[in-house]
Formats: structure tokens, C-alpha cells, sequence
């Protein structure tokens, strides 16, 4: 792959602090938790919080492996640890609800995901 397809296929997320713009590459976000109004960015090195809304950000990283598993969350599939019915470990040891109207949604992906790459699982 050349330079340049891999710049092109590296993503980066911007959110704004007050007056300032923070910008970093989506590969390293595991994921976003909605408080309320503001929004708690967990990255691979570090947490932020911003004012933000989940559905807005959905729209952004939809492009990429990003997966809504709760009304509050929205997670990096490729960080995913274990994959449980009711809950998701994070390769962070962070544990995540799965709400009761998405399980069936996350059982599908996954099984199709198995069907599709079966020499991964």
C-alpha cells in the first residue's frame, strides 16, 4: 500500500473544549460514553469529556468499526476483549452493559462475522 492510501485510510475525531479543537486518530478511540450533555472519550492512553451527542458522533464514525451496544455507549469493535449476553469486556478491562434491544442485534453481527472470517474465531 503506498503512503498515500495509508494517510487517506487513517480517520481522525474532532471535538471541541471551549475555545479549543482536539483531534485524534479514530483507530485509537475504544470508546464514547454519553453523561448526560457531555460526552467521556476513552482512548488507548487517555479520557476526555466534551459536549457532545452520541448520535451525532454515530453519524461520524459510521465509516468505521463502531458499534452502538446501549442507549449510552458506543464502542471500537476492534477493542473488544470478551464478548458476553449481557455485557462486553473491554481490552481495557472496562465492562459494558449490552441494553435488552440490542443483544439480538450484537448475537447477528457477530455470527455473521463468524461466517464470514471463520479461520479467526
Amino acid at each position: 500500500m503506498s503512503l498515500e492510501k495509508k494517510k487517506k485510510s487513517i480517520g481522525f475525531f474532532e471535538y471541541q473544549k471551549g475555545n479549543e479543537t482536539y483531534k485524534t486518530e479514530i483507530n485509537n478511540i475504544l470508546y464514547f460514553e454519553s453523561m448526560n450533555r457531555k460526552i467521556r472519550i476513552v482512548m488507548t492512553n487517555q479520557e476526555d469529556l466534551f459536549y457532545g451527542n452520541l448520535e451525532e458522533i454515530l453519524i461520524i464514525v459510521s465509516n468505521y468499526s463502531f458499534l452502538r451496544i446501549h442507549r449510552s455507549y458506543l464502542i471500537n469493535r476492534t477493542y473488544i476483549s470478551i464478548l458476553g449476553y449481557s455485557e462486553i469486556v473491554m481490552s481495557n478491562g472496562t465492562i459494558l452493559p449490552i441494553s435488552r434491544g440490542r443483544r439480538q442485534e450484537i448475537r447477528a453481527l457477530q455470527m455473521s462475522e463468524r461466517v464470514e472470517n471463520p479461520d479467526e474465531y
